[in-house]
């Protein structure tokens, strides 16, 4: 239980935060294409800090390290509360994706610890149900709280809610891993080490699938709020429920990937979790081209794109941690790093595309899960690949 509350925080600084933009354009004044910043400029520091925290908690231990990232991370949205100008609120932003980055990565770790590689994806499944909550919740209240109050409030909710995560890990999650400093904290054995796993075959497909289809989801969080709150006039706190709404199909998908687990294998269940989205994808394509201009039109297949989401990404966490006990948060930090970098220059770039709306979200999932199916059918399925061998 303290571990979902630890790696729901960073869930919670992107979903939470998705209805204050259209007010933070309003309220700095700030020419459009800058309010996607604070989410892009998020993400590159989430994804840039995964390659320090991996190797750091496998060479110092989970607890060290995991400790010193919430404390970041809560000194960090504090200074986000306060802000009082865009540049200001960008920069705290950044100093919180260093943060949120340690709750994300070495709780993964610390699963992979203690419960081995056979029923690791059984546990990973049920975070990730408990994960889905939050970006079910968090919308809402956000939505409330911009309604009631002002964007300030959404992060002193956060900074309350990463208080209590953090007094809960430092009195009830003790250390994981034995035996520290086996691993090497050096550069040469940090290289050596993520060059062993981009070596690898089939955790080099299981990441681009898992890229893949997080672009997509990334493509409807950055645009979404623009679409239904400026152009289809939802109103703010209306938005937090049906963006919810959609986000159920994440916590579906993971409810059934628990329950599949030792009936159906981990590969085929990526699989099945491609072709779902690949159909939501193109649903929401369709509906889009053909002139639908409303809510739903974006919510019933993104529903179905992330039900695909989240029988995907347990199984894909643990088939490609499972050979690689000895480095797993290095492993789980290169995963992260290549995900959420590939989609924070995506968000980037579509903060450009704006007027497209409806249309560029569709078209960019629909590129996203093709992209999914390749990866999955050329690499992932096949003859075992080299394990990568212990440093």
């Amino acid at each position: 239980m303290v571990l979902v509350l630890v790696i729901t925080l960073g869930p919670l600084c992107i979903e939470m935060f998705i209805p204050t933009l259209p007010d933070l354009a309003r309220e700095f004044r700030a020419d459009g294409r800058l309010v996607p910043l604070t989410l892009s400029v998020y993400m590159f520091g989430f994804a840039v800090s995964h390659l320090f925290y991996g190797a750091a908690a496998d060479h110092f231990g989970r607890r060290p390290v995991l400790s010193a990232g919430l404390l970041i991370f809560l000194a960090s949205t504090v200074g986000c509360a306060l802000a009082e100008s865009m540049p200001a609120l960008i920069g705290f932003r950044l100093l919180q994706s260093f943060g949120a980055s340690s709750a994300l990565i070495i709780p993964r770790a610390i699963v992979r610890d203690l419960y081995g590689p056979e029923n690791s994806a059984r546990v990973q499944a049920h975070l990730s149900t408990a994960m889905a909550v939050a970006p079910i919740i968090a919308p809402i209240v956000g939505g409330y709280l911009v309604k009631w109050h002002s964007w300030h409030w959404v992060f002193w909710v956060i900074a309350v809610y990463g208080a209590i995560a953090m007094t809960g890990f430092w009195l009830l999650v003790p250390e994981s891993v034995p035996k520290r400093g086996e691993s090497g904290f050096s550069l040469q054995t940090l290289l050596r080490n993520k060059a062993s796993l981009l070596a690898d075959r089939r955790f080099v497909g299981i990441v681009l699938c898992m890229l893949f289809i997080g672009c997509g989801l990334f493509a409807f969080i950055s645009l979404c709020s623009f679409v239904m709150i400026e152009h289809m006039q939802v109103r703010k706190d209306l938005f937090g429920y049906l963006y919810s709404l959609a986000v159920t199909g994440f916590m579906v998908g993971t409810i059934l990937s628990a329950r599949l687990h030792g009936r159906v294998s981990g590969r085929r269940l990526i699989g099945i979790g491609i072709i779902l989205a690949l159909i939501g994808a193109h649903l929401m394509f369709v509906l889009a081209v053909t002139g639908v201009m409303r809510p739903m039109a974006l919510i019933a297949p993104h529903f179905i794109y992330l039900v695909g989401m989240g029988l995907l990404m347990p199984q894909s966490v643990a088939t490609a941690l499972a050979p690689v006990p000895h480095i797993a948060a290095t492993a789980s930090a290169l995963m992260g790093f290549l995900n959420v970098a590939s989609a924070a220059t995506l968000v980037t770039v579509l903060g450009f595309f704006q007027a497209g709306g409806q249309i560029v979200i569709a078209f960019t999932m629909c590129v996203a899960s093709l992209g999914a199916l390749l990866a999955y059918m050329k690499l992932v399925i096949g003859p075992q690949p080299r394990v990568a061998t212990p440093r």
